[in-house]
């Protein structure tokens, strides 16, 4: 299983369930209640989600 970016404009209840486009163009179903604490950009991450979003996440940290 691999973990996708997807960029959320509604709180994190709203999504819980629901399916959005991630940004690498897989249709993905959110979990609003996951444990994000445990969640990384390691292996088990879509290779192209971290590559798109890796500039982004650059300037936020």
């Amino acid at each position: 299983m691999s973990w996708h970016a997807v960029e959320a404009h509604r709180p994190v209840d709203e999504l819980d369930g629901e399916v959005e486009l991630a940004v690498c163009g897989a249709i993905v179903q959110v979990w609003g209640n996951q444990d994000w604490e445990r969640v990384s950009a390691g292996r088990s991450s879509c290779a192209e989600c971290v590559r798109r979003t890796a500039p982004a996440l650059r300037h936020a940290g």
